[in-house]
């Protein structure tokens, strides 16, 4: 019972050996159907459009060796690696994005991050000057920040609205350190330090923690000036509580 076109040794009900065309109702040939031994192709002419639609609630799965890899639900989610998408694009396995990567919601732009938990780790852009990390329980606004920056190349931790080229803000009622600096010296002579100076090593001051000898640490506070002499130790507290 098996009908061929254009072949001898038909293999299923219709079997065609050759492109299939599809015809408008101007009798113009809108969609055809190829293939080789290697590629099997479905071609629109003239710039028409190509549409896969179900009717009555279906589901549209495209599969390669017999595992589903895209599935696109009646109710528009589309899931790359799962049947079941849960939100407009949900995909199981790593993305890559070679140029730019996008997300937005609706009142919010925001990179939402999660590993199951209740909070998120959160890429957030409120405004065209300002961006932010923090965590949250929310997909689509801003919980904590834990980092801002903005146009103006301020940076901010515990502020979205830093003033300064650094900012920190903690308002914990308690005893808090709020900025820890951790150097790597540990031999006598050797200190971790701060250094403040103009747009040049010409004047500066240095606060610094210097290792003594036998673990006896001092604080000094260093001056340079302008005018070409070298950086001196002005004050000096010494880890047994005297001042020099």
């Amino acid at each position: 019972g098996n009908v061929g076109i254009g072949t001898t040794g038909p293999d299923t009900k219709l079997t065609v050996k050759s492109a299939i065309g599809l015809m408008s109702s101007a009798n113009n040939t809108r969609l055809t159907l190829t293939g080789d031994e290697s590629t099997n192709t479905i071609n629109t002419a003239g710039g028409t459009n190509l549409k896969l639609n179900t009717v009555g609630g279906g589901t549209v799965v495209l599969a390669t060796n017999n595992a589903d890899r895209l599935t696109i639900l009646n109710t528009g989610e589309v899931g790359i690696g799962t049947i079941s998408p849960s939100s407009k694009l949900d995909v199981i396995g790593e993305i890559r994005a070679e140029t730019d990567l996008f997300v937005a919601a609706t009142g919010a732009n925001q990179i939402a991050l999660g590993a199951g938990g209740a909070n998120y780790g959160q890429i957030n852009n409120p405004s065209s000057t300002s961006w932010s990390l923090g965590y949250g329980a929310s997909k689509t606004s801003l919980g904590t920040s834990v980092l801002t920056w903005n146009s103006a190349g301020n940076v901010g931790i515990g502020t979205t609205t830093p003033g300064n080229k650094l900012e920190i803000v903690d308002t914990t009622n308690g005893a808090v350190d709020v900025l820890s600096i951790l150097g790597g010296a540990g031999s006598e002579g050797y200190y971790t330090g701060i250094k403040l100076r103009n747009n040049s090593d010409t004047t500066f001051i240095a606060i610094r923690n210097i290792v003594g000898a036998a673990g006896l640490n001092r604080f000094g506070l260093y001056v340079k000036d302008n005018a070409g002499n070298a950086e001196t130790e002005r004050l000096s507290v010494l880890s047994t509580g005297n001042v020099g």
